[in-house]
C-alpha cells in the first residue's frame, strides 16, 4: 500500500485480474492529480457525521500544517511510474521549470472560531 496516496482498500471480495500477471488482487481506488495548479488551497472540513445522534459535530483534535509540502507522489505520472520523486526537483544538476515543481510552501492558515 502506497502512503503517500489517499487509498481505500475495497473489500477482500472485490479482486480483479491483473492484466500483468493475471491472478487475481485485492483492488484499490486511490485519489491523484493529473495536474497541479501554482497555488493550492486545501479545505479540512473537520466534521465527523454522528450516528447516535444523527448529528454533524466537528472534529476539534490538534492539526498540524508542514512548512513545505511535496505533492509529488499525488500526482498521476508518478503513480504511473512516468515521473520519479526527485531530491529538491533537479535534473541533471539544473533546476526544473516552475510549472514541474510540486512543492509548496505554507503562506497562511486561516482558523474558524464560533459556530
Amino acid at each position: 500500500r502506497d502512503e503517500g496516496t489517499i487509498t481505500d482498500a475495497w473489500d477482500e471480495y472485490i479482486m480483479y485480474n491483473c492484466s500483468h500477471c493475471g491472478k487475481k488482487v485485492r483492488a484499490e481506488k486511490r485519489a491523484c492529480f493529473k495536474k497541479l495548479p501554482r497555488i493550492l488551497s486545501f479545505n479540512t472540513m473537520r466534521y465527523t457525521f454522528n450516528m447516535v445522534t444523527m448529528m454533524k459535530e466537528k472534529v476539534n483534535t490538534h492539526f498540524s500544517f508542514p512548512l513545505r509540502l511535496d505533492m509529488t507522489s499525488y500526482t498521476e505520472d508518478f503513480l504511473m511510474g512516468k515521473k520519479e520523486k526527485r531530491d529538491g526537483f533537479k535534473d541533471n544538476g539544473a533546476p526544473l521549470k516552475e510549472t514541474e515543481s510540486y512543492e509548496y510552501d505554507l503562506i497562511g492558515v486561516t482558523v474558524h472560531t464560533g459556530t
